[in-house]
């Protein structure tokens, strides 16, 4: 019972997030230029500006994570070169 509480609640908020995100684009690009007073594309941008947050939040703990996995992809081969190396050098 709990999980599938977790699984609607994760699925609710990916939904957010991505139609933040077209929001955003579509505010962005079309929304804003065409009207920038309108208050009800306003509101809606500050309904949705948790959702861009979370999005670029999430897209920066992605990067950090590719960061982090070529790093250690480049540790491990810098250890191979220096265990080779030092084989060949007793």
């Amino acid at each position: 019972m709990v999980a599938s509480r977790w699984k609607t609640a994760r699925r609710i908020l990916i939904v957010y997030v991505l139609v933040g995100f077209v929001f955003l684009v579509l505010y962005h690009f079309i929304l804003r230029p065409a009207d920038p007073d309108n208050p009800l594309v306003h509101a809606l941008f500050y309904v949705f500006l948790p959702a861009i947050l979370i999005l670029a939040g999430g897209l920066l703990e992605i990067v950090y994570e590719g960061l982090r996995w070529i790093l250690d992809r480049f540790r491990e081969k810098d250890e191979e070169i220096q265990d080779e190396y030092a084989d060949q050098t007793t």
